[in-house]
């Protein structure tokens, strides 16, 4: 079963500057790697950086 809103909204939200519209807004997960924006519904996806390993 689903959380209620209001606990993705205040335990997994995340506050952050949207490039789509230009506004420090609400985030919130949709995936393990995924955010939608709370202004204007532009998708995020963050994947992880990789460092290469230097030679032995």
């Amino acid at each position: 079963m689903d959380a209620p809103i209001e606990d993705v909204l205040m335990l997994r939200g995340q506050t952050r500057h949207c490039a789509d519209c230009g506004t420090a807004t609400v985030f919130l997960p949709v995936e393990a790697d995924a955010w939608v924006c709370t202004a204007c519904d532009a998708a995020v996806w963050l994947t992880p950086a990789v460092t290469p390993r230097r030679a032995a």
